[in-house]
């Protein structure tokens, strides 16, 4: 299973031609209290989730995405309860989703 597999417009007329079509960044990376996250969203959705887990799979943050317009969006995270690591943050919409790592220096 591959995270930017192409799939076929007969399997359904709702599911993208790819699975990612959102695209993240993060900075500063590396980060010590905070991040902001700048998505590209190339439609609207009605709900996803962000979550960010560490390097062994343990979930760190659970968040819930309301209905979102398409086009940039920016958020800011704050990592005061994190310690130094190596994280990766998921997002997951109806329209697509994508997995950025990112270090913390406290």
């Amino acid at each position: 299973y591959a995270a930017n597999a192409i799939l076929n417009k007969k399997d359904s007329p709702d599911i993208p031609k790819t699975i990612n079509e959102i695209q993240m960044s993060l900075f500063p990376n590396p980060a010590s209290d905070k991040i902001e996250l700048q998505t590209y969203f190339p439609s609207a959705f009605n709900s996803g989730s962000i979550k960010i887990y560490d390097i062994t799979g343990r979930l760190y943050l659970d968040n819930f995405i309301s209905v979102q317009k398409s086009g940039i969006s920016q958020l800011e995270i704050d990592l005061d309860k994190f310690s130094s690591g190596v994280y990766f943050l998921r997002m997951d919409t109806e329209i697509g989703g994508d997995i950025v790592r990112f270090i913390i220096v406290k």
